[in-house]
């Protein structure tokens, strides 16, 4: 592949395997609701179809998350987010790939490894983590168990808010996403994207790198801040100003500096900030950093570059 089509394909993946993993989640979501009707039937009601306010029905509540809990481990969002967090490391070869064509052979340090490792197991926890389900899953449909049980509740009433809880649904004509679905979308993009602009970050930095380009193209509803940048050419100082801006929509609080290249232009954000040779640096972009003092070229790039 040509260097351009090697971006091309790095920077779609952003948006593309996340929306696989997360299309997957909407389905395995109807299944785990399917699953949970027989368990949800051992609640006990009386002849109205409402549930029975017993200490019975309030101990069957724990028998019902258990059962969710094995619904959910035998179900398909494991094996997805196995699938999906295997895409970090296939990124990471793009990557690899990307430096190659554009900088030459260099060496991924172990460092670089460790830290995608680290991103690896940081989304999972994030998606899968059994903080993760219970803060998402289980505990809100225990807490509407309860609240149908201690009120007596219609029983169909009750499946219905569950059912909206786990695979979502529609409230007064606004549509509603499933819990797990909702979360994992946010989860999904954003762990995906920081974790392939961390990994390009820590070899750009090994091979100080001084050049860059906002890439990404633009959608709908693109923020300003990217839509500023998009396709733009800048020294690595003029990066590093932007992480110092007080705020724009949609910025991530710990972006400074630093972390404005893993971050770059905040939540669910699918622009990179690329590393650029000199070479393919446009001149007057160059000229610019010049004039601003950000760079001093030498006197071998002043000739080759016809500055």
């Amino acid at each position: 592949m040509t260097l351009e089509e090697i971006i091309k394909l790095k920077l779609s993946r952003l948006d593309d395997i996340p929306t696989a993993y997360t299309n997957g989640i909407k389905d395995t979501q109807k299944e785990i609701m399917l699953e949970m009707l027989d368990s949800l039937e051992q609640l006990k009601r009386d002849e109205k179809g409402n549930i029975k306010r017993t200490q019975a029905n309030l101990s069957i509540i724990e028998d019902i998350n258990d059962d969710l809990q094995k619904i959910f481990k035998a179900s398909e969002y494991l094996s997805l987010t196995s699938v999906f967090l295997k895409e970090f490391d296939e990124q990471a070869k793009i990557t690899d790939d990307f430096f190659k064509k554009a900088f030459g052979e260099f060496e991924v340090s172990s460092f670089n490894q460790k830290a995608l490792e680290v991103s690896r197991r940081q989304a999972f926890e994030l998606m899968a983590g059994q903080a993760y389900l219970t803060s998402n899953l289980y505990n809100p449909v225990k807490n509407i168990l309860t609240d149908a049980v201690v009120a007596g509740d219609a029983y169909g009433k009750t499946v219905k808010a569950i059912s909206q809880a786990i695979q979502g649904g529609t409230i007064n004509g606004n549509k509603l996403e499933g819990r797990l679905y909702r979360y994992a979308k946010q989860m999904a993009f954003d762990t995906f994207a920081v974790a392939d602009r961390g990994y390009t970050n820590n070899i750009a930095q090994d091979l100080d790198v001084e050049w860059y380009a906002y890439r990404g193209g633009l959608v709908e509803d693109s923020r300003q801040f990217c839509i500023t940048r998009n396709g733009n050419y800048y020294h690595r100082k003029e990066v590093e100003a932007w992480g110092n801006l007080k705020q724009w929509d949609g910025k991530i609080p710990a972006t400074d500096s630093k972390t404005i290249f893993i971050y770059a232009g905040g939540y669910r954000c699918n622009h990179s900030i690329l590393p650029n040779a000199i070479s393919a640096t446009p001149v007057d972009v160059i000229q610019r950093n010049i004039e601003n003092g950000n760079f001093t070229p030498t006197k071998a790039e002043i000739e080759i570059l016809g500055l």
